[in-house]
């Protein structure tokens, strides 16, 4: 096996890794998380093998010159097959929560202060005050929720990166040195 090759590879693969997960990463922040959006992200990543500017690119054309049957194949692998395809996460149904907690706490409120007996301005502040204390904190929640869920969004489709992986290093490992 050409260890000098397959260590390279190593590094440039987690150099290109971490670049699509960072742009994943951002446009998620954006909100704007879409199938056809992370594609688009993978796609303009694999540049970073064809372009002599850059380590990837160099590494592919230096395997090229030494093995280029293999290379032929590991270039095919990197700009033709490499592919998300749709995972299937949980969707959030949490969303109508930051507003069902609220309105709970709110008519537990005015149930307990109907039965303590209290007169209206104190039902209205029994009533008010904890639905305007849990809204921010159910809120934050939920948002908290949500960036995990696209954590693991982002995990899963990085994952599907692996195969592609593998592939190569069968063939890098195929080469003899």
């Amino acid at each position: 096996m050409d260890t000098k090759n397959y260590e390279n590879f190593q590094k440039c693969w987690e150099k290109f890794k971490n670049q699509v997960q960072g742009q994943m990463m951002m446009q998620a922040k954006k909100d704007m998380f879409t199938f056809a959006s992370l594609n688009l992200i993978l796609k303009s990543s694999v540049d970073f093998w064809d372009s002599r500017y850059s380590e990837g690119g160099r590494w592919l054309d230096g395997l090229e010159k030494e093995h280029p049957e293999q290379a032929g194949l590991i270039r095919n692998i990197l700009l033709n097959d490499m592919k998300f395809t749709e995972a299937s996460t949980e969707e959030s149904k949490g969303g109508v929560l930051k507003y069902v907690v609220p309105a709970g706490t709110a008519v537990a409120g005015f149930a307990m202060s109907k039965a303590a007996g209290f007169n209206k301005t104190i039902q209205a502040l029994c009533t008010v005050a904890p639905a305007v204390a849990s809204y921010p904190i159910t809120n934050n929640i939920m948002n908290t929720m949500e960036d995990n869920r696209k954590m693991e969004k982002i995990q899963a489709y990085i994952g599907q990166l692996d195969k592609y992986k593998q592939s190569i290093e069968s063939i890098l490992k195929d080469i003899e040195a």
